[in-house]
């Protein structure tokens, strides 16, 4: 197992080298790296953004303030590709048929780390909650082991819903799948998934969370859908060539009737693989509701999910989870899908990324900056993000209030 993580972790650092000199990126440093500054532990660690709490970007921060301040961003970039590698552990211990032979293995681990225009979600606290809310999918999904394998997976149930409230849409797949097998292994899933979520309601209440409610029309939804799992993963790059007029989230018939003839193929593909391998429908089946549910209450809207490069973070499990249905189904279709998905995929890694995600501030330089000038605010990536630390003037940070 130590062999597949290191290669999955040699893919992540490969395409993101940010390792080499450091990286705040966004909330990771107002927000998380700030609340360590300013609250004691406990309070930094529990404390409520965007009307929830998230305990791994909290404990992030939280290590990022234990560490020198020259070496503070490489708390937020250890526990992000810990939580990321705890995904991929899921994969590579998973005593599923489909995927015993090491090629299925490898094509579903290329396709969790080379998804497309995903940038967004790698090497940070900030979303890391997304590779959890992909793990907790995929334990749902695949057959319950028991004994150590079973408990540190309970255990990251228990972790991923206390990182956001995307696992609430795993909530019917678990019961479902619990029902059918009535095993001790699922009932500890769902027991250790319902301990997690029950946590996060009693924040989630107590914070608020009204820019959460849903907003989303139908139209939207299948706009979107569209564009974030059709283009995106189907065409690369080549989605900024062919973005549809989304205007008032509207979807134009000619992309609506592409949408529904990909939709009933894969339906058709799922449902005559289903006797065969079960997990294609439950991968489809997480894959679905957390698509739904991310995507109804993604903040800022649908003018950014139906931006390609833009909030790819609610994109990012459903787009695994669909793909990962079809590895599971096999079949001539499905398998010709999968290697469509990987190949634009590969060629995608490849190709020169947005600079918004590798290029930002020297953190040294910022660091030295800082020490000649108290006063100085700490640029982060991305521009305008910064960093006031305790004690000094806060105008023009993004600083949230205490």
């Amino acid at each position: 197992m130590l062999l597949w993580l290191a290669g999955c972790a040699a893919v992540i650092l490969l395409r993101f080298p940010v390792l080499l000199h450091g990286r705040f990126w966004s909330e990771d440093g107002p927000v998380f790296y700030g609340n360590a500054w300013r609250l004691s532990w406990e309070s930094a660690l529990f404390a409520p953004y965007a009307g929830y709490v998230n305990v791994v970007a909290n404990g992030a921060g939280l290590l990022a303030w234990a560490l020198p301040l020259a070496w503070a961003p490489y708390g937020p970039l250890s526990v992000s590709l810990a939580v990321q590698l705890a995904a991929c552990a899921v994969v590579v211990t998973a005593g599923d048929a489909w995927l015993a032979r090491p090629g299925a293995r490898i094509a579903a681990l290329g396709l969790m780390l080379l998804v497309p225009f995903s940038e967004e979600v790698w090497l940070n606290g900030a979303t890391a909650q997304f590779h959890l809310l992909l793990g907790a999918a995929l334990i749902l999904a695949l057959e319950a082991p028991g004994g150590w394998g079973g408990w540190w997976r309970c255990a990251m149930l228990f972790l991923a819903p206390l990182a956001g409230p995307g696992p609430v849409a795993l909530v019917p797949l678990g019961l479902v799948r619990l029902g059918k097998e009535r095993s001790g292994a699922r009932a500890a899933q769902m027991m250790a998934l319902g301990a997690g979520l029950l946590v996060q309601l009693a924040f989630v209440l107590e914070a608020g969370a009204q820019d959460r409610l849903w907003r989303l029309t139908a139209p939207a939804l299948a706009c979107e859908i569209y564009v974030k799992n059709l283009l995106v993963p189907g065409a690369g790059f080549g989605a900024l060539l062919a973005l549809p007029d989304c205007g008032h989230g509207h979807l134009p018939l000619g992309a609506a009737a592409v949408t529904a003839l990909v939709a009933l193929i894969f339906a058709v593909v799922l449902l005559r693989a289903a006797r065969r391998e079960p997990a294609a429908l439950w991968l489809a089946a997480a894959g679905l509701s957390v698509l739904v549910f991310s995507y109804g209450g993604a903040l800022g809207g649908e003018r950014f999910l139906v931006d390609p490069v833009r909030s790819a973070r609610y994109a990012y499990a459903p787009q695994v989870l669909l793909a990962f249905s079809l590895l599971a189904a096999g079949g001539l279709a499905a398998r010709a899908a999968v290697g469509w998905l990987l190949g634009v995929a590969l060629v995608t890694a490849m190709l020169p990324k947005a600079p918004l995600f590798l290029t930002g501030p020297d953190w040294q330089a910022e660091v030295a900056a800082w020490r000649r000038d108290p006063s100085y605010a700490l640029r982060i990536w991305p521009s305008p993000w910064q960093i006031s630390l305790p004690g000094t003037p806060a105008t023009g940070s993004l600083i949230p209030a205490k």
